[in-house]
This record gives C-alpha cells, structure tokens and sequence, in this order.
C-alpha cells in the first residue's frame, strides 16, 4: 500500500533544498534505490527541483524502476513529462554548455509555448549568477580538491560540505552555496568554460536587457536571442 506524504509549506529556497534533498534520501534509502547523477540532472530539468514535484517525480521512480537499484536518467525521461519548467532547465542548461543552436531553438520553444519573455530572463540571470558566483568560489581556493572532471558521488562527499558551511555567513558571492548540491556541481564544472571578466560583461548585459524589457518597445524575442548569442557565440 502507497505512503501518504504530508507536505507543510518549505519557506525560502534553501529550506526547501535542504527539505528535498532529505526527504529523498529518505525515500530512497526506504526502497533500496539511488539515483544517479544523471538521473538527479535530468529530474532537476524536469522540476527545477521544486520539491512537491520532485518528490512525486521520485515516488513514480522507485515504483517504475522495479528490482532496479539505481535509477538513471532514462527513467526519468521514460517516467516524468515534458514540462515548461522541464524546457526552462533546458534553456539554462545549454547556456551554460555554450550551445548556441539549442539555446536558441529552446527558446524558440518556450516562446511559442506562451512563457513570459520575464520569466525566461529570470531564469537566465539566476544561471549566470551561479556560475559567477562558482567562479569566485573556484578561485578563492575554499573548495579544497574540486576538479570540474569529479563525479558527482565525489563532489557529494569531499567538496559539499565545504560549501554548505558557506550558505549561512552572509558573504558575498555564495548564495549558490544553498542550492541543491547537483545545482552547485553543475555551476562548478561549468564554470570553467568562462572567464570572470566574460560573467561580469553578462551580468551588465543583463542589466541593460532587463531594463529594455521593461521600458522599451522593442521585441523580447530578439533581447533575449541577443543574450544567448552573446554568451554562446564566443
């Protein structure tokens, strides 16, 4: 017989981060299954590791994996729909990868779907943060042995909790610091495809395209197509 899950209201995203990362783990660890690491990227994709969805998402996993143990991203792309969410995860994960051709197609996509041009750019302007914000971790030499070539079971036990301890003293440049440990594997590895110098150029540009949004006539389609050309197109 299934378990009836009681969800109460997660304030903050970090709160919620910590929330969902336990409640997996519990999840998990219950039924004797694991996820990998690309399964974790494919259902963050897929959710944006809200944690309502996310944990609904791993019950239907568990269930579809069988006498599997672990669970890949196969399942989840067999078990868990395409969403809007799941094409926004998309969007920020080829910006981050530099692939101009899929940037811009996913945005095409999301467009044509009816997301808000706002939205889109939330969602952008949150990614180049993280990766600046990896950047500066990477370079403060706080992360100890962090190569951008370590797997994720690597990372979860010799670098995260150098960087969960960071989440909390107010500093500057490590919000990323509260985010789900894939998410902050993720901007790690990623960072290394830029230059400081290039992230803090984005981040003006960002500026700039946020107020043009706002208070300008001219097409969101080509403001944000700019924006991905100009970090893609190196």
């Amino acid at each position: 017989m299934g378990r009836i899950l009681s969800f109460t209201k997660v304030k903050g995203e970090a709160r919620q981060q910590q929330a969902l990362q336990e409640m997996a783990d519990e999840m998990l660890k219950r039924a004797g299954k694991r996820l990998s690491p690309g399964a974790w990227s494919a259902l963050g994709q897929k959710t944006g590791f809200d944690l309502r969805e996310s944990i609904g998402a791993i019950g239907k996993l568990i269930t579809y994996a069988g006498e599997k143990t672990q669970i890949e991203a196969e399942d989840v792309e067999a078990v868990v729909g395409r969403t809007k969410e799941d094409t926004v995860f998309g969007l920020t994960g080829a910006l981050s990868g530099r692939n101009l051709v899929l940037a811009l197609n996913t945005l095409h996509e999301l467009l044509d779907q009816g997301l808000h041009p706002q939205m889109i750019m939330t969602m952008i302007v949150r990614e180049i943060r993280f990766l600046f914000q990896a950047k500066l971790l990477i370079a403060s030499g706080r992360l100890g042995a962090f190569q951008p070539n370590m797997d994720y079971g690597r990372f979860q036990k010799a670098i995260h909790p150098a960087v969960k301890q960071l989440s909390g003293d107010g500093k500057e440049g490590i919000a990323i610091a509260s985010q789900h440990p894939f998410v902050v594997y993720q901007a790690l590895k990623n960072a290394g495809r830029f230059t400081r110098a290039e992230l803090t150029g984005y981040l003006d540009l960002l500026v700039r395209t946020d107020l043009a949004l706002k208070s300008t006539g001219q097409d969101p389609r080509l403001l944000l197509e700019r924006i991905l050309i100009a970090v893609c197109g190196y």
